[in-house]
């Protein structure tokens, strides 16, 4: 209990001692900034049961929580969350610079790590609700908007789950800032003129993102990368209209993390190159990757470059083909002639050939539980644990290939891949917005009929639609533009399945005919 005498007036309201809330416990987040060590100060002299916890995230966490904790006399706990922090936050946080889109790490640490993993462990030390120092509100169990429009957090807080929205109080949600502090001066809480944190928590200037590209830490690539990327998003040089803008060149990434690419773009670049066998297992490799932890793109990449987009003039050197389910050239455990076929291993199929490949890569980075005991990967030998972590890193001597230009060639191909464009599928059968009255749909049933969907596509501007025969209802569409499937040859069209051309330029005719 602190001394109200010399508190202001219009503050009286939130001092106001109640004996029933003794029986209610509060788990306080705290930061140690004088927003949550207010809160603090507010729920003790309310009555509250309360504790403090303060996340350890990427650094030491700071010790201003734990003083605020001593001064009022209760008990304070350091949750580790690195480890998630680092998953969820981090690698989100620089997978979206490198691609030259704007992150909010913010955003993804309050659905995760602070109103995920911390109110979970403030619920398990027995407490009923958890209380932070944001400037918003609740309203019939929903966000809203604070009293202070220029500290509103609302838009930070949107992603939270909403039903542990009940669980969670904002004492100062009808403050404003300037307020608090006056607050905070008056009860005599020791971090009340402590400047505030507005940044990127683990970014160590914020204020002067321009000093990265001197870095050569992770985060400080990612802006370095972020930046150039964004001062080319434009498609034309303003000056001259004509001329397109080239983006700066991605050097090398690295073949661990979430995926930068799609398989319908993974698929329209091998189209692009006339590599239509390879298309047919992008999805293959992207499904695969995803599964054990690999970006596809680089891994795609290589692919074609060790496959020669899947023997596109002819069987490898090796005399392998497409039947060895091979996907970079992996031989047999005991090894032998690079132009000896029996020497390379023969998968039973692509998502196993891409499984081997996959663990072969995560053996070079040094992933966590490599080796493995029992892998598909019949070169998984410990001398390779940790040889590379990125790309280029796969060329050289004792490397993946000993041509030092090795994974110079891949990153060149990874570039070619991320900067082709392609039309965007929707992902569920029809989306809720369309008018199922009158719609033309452009749907394939198969990967071999994509080439001959995606020219339909080009030409009248048709969404694609992936669907699977089996429960697709046509009778729900005035007009129907069906690519393959229903008996139909590879590649032919056939409209309501009533009709069926041999020729694109056929049915190009009758669908522009019939489309008016």
């Amino acid at each position: 209990m602190v001394e109200t005498k010399s508190i202001a007036p219009e503050f009286k309201k939130y001092l106001k001692f109640d004996s029933n809330n003794n029986n209610i416990k509060i788990g306080v987040a705290m930061s140690g900034g004088v927003d949550s060590s207010t809160v603090a100060y507010l729920l003790k002299q309310q009555g509250y049961d309360i504790f403090g916890v303060t996340m350890k995230t990427f650094k030491d966490e700071d010790s201003d929580a734990k003083k605020v904790c001593d001064d009022l006399g209760i008990e304070h706990y350091i949750l580790d969350v690195r480890d998630e922090f680092k998953e969820k936050v981090v690698d989100y946080f620089v997978n979206e610079y490198m691609n030259g889109r704007t992150p909010n790490p913010c955003m993804v640490c309050n659905r995760h790590i602070k109103f995920g993993k911390m109110l979970d462990f403030i619920l398990s030390k027995g407490a009923s609700f958890m209380a932070t120092g944001h400037y918003t509100k609740l309203k019939n169990g929903l966000l809203s908007v604070g009293d202070d429009s220029n500290k509103d957090q609302v838009y930070f807080l949107s992603q939270i789950e909403k039903n542990r929205l009940n669980k969670i109080i904002f004492p100062v949600g009808d403050l404003e800032k300037s307020k608090l502090r006056e607050l905070a001066e008056q009860l005599g809480v020791r971090v009340y003129s402590k400047k505030d944190s507005q940044e990127i928590c683990f970014v160590d200037d914020a204020d002067d993102y321009a000093k990265y590209k001197g870095h050569e830490d992770e985060v400080a690539k990612a802006i370095a990368y972020g930046l150039q990327l964004k001062e080319y998003i434009p498609s034309k040089d303003a000056t001259s209209p004509d001329k397109p803008i080239e983006r700066p060149v991605i050097d090398d990434v690295p073949f661990v993390g979430n995926p930068t690419t799609t398989v319908a773009q993974m698929e329209a670049w091998a189209i692009k190159n006339n590599a239509i066998e390879f298309a047919k297992i992008a999805k293959a490799c992207y499904d695969t990757c995803l599964s054990i932890g690999l970006d596809p793109a680089p891994v795609y990449a290589q692919t074609a470059l060790e496959t020669g987009w899947l023997y596109k003039n002819g069987n490898s050197q090796a005399g392998i083909d497409a039947s060895y389910h091979n996907p970079c050239g992996l031989k047999i455990s005991k090894g032998g002639s690079d132009f000896d076929k029996n020497a390379h291993k023969v998968f039973k199929d692509w998502n196993e050939g891409f499984r081997a490949m996959g663990q072969h890569l995560l053996l070079y980075y040094g992933a966590e539980g490599y080796p493995l005991k029992n892998p598909v990967d019949p070169r998984h030998f410990d001398f390779l644990l940790g040889k590379a972590k990125t790309v280029v890193a796969l060329g050289g001597e004792g490397k993946w290939n000993t041509n030092p230009d090795y994974g110079k060639n891949i990153m060149k191909l990874y570039r070619s891949l991320l900067a082709t464009e392609y039309k965007k599928t929707v992902e569920t059968d029809i989306p809720p917005n369309i008018d199922t009255n009158n719609l033309t749909v452009v749907t394939y049933t198969n990967i071999n009929d994509l080439p001959a969907a995606l020219l339909i596509n080009t030409w009248l501007g048709y969404p694609i639609i992936p669907t699977t025969a089996n429960g697709f209802d046509r009778t729900r569409y005035a007009k129907i533009v069906h690519v393959g499937g229903s008996g139909a040859p590879t590649g032919s069209i056939v409209i309501a399945g009533k009709d069926r051309w041999e020729t694109l330029d056929q049915a190009k005719n009758f669908i522009k005919e019939n489309s008016k």
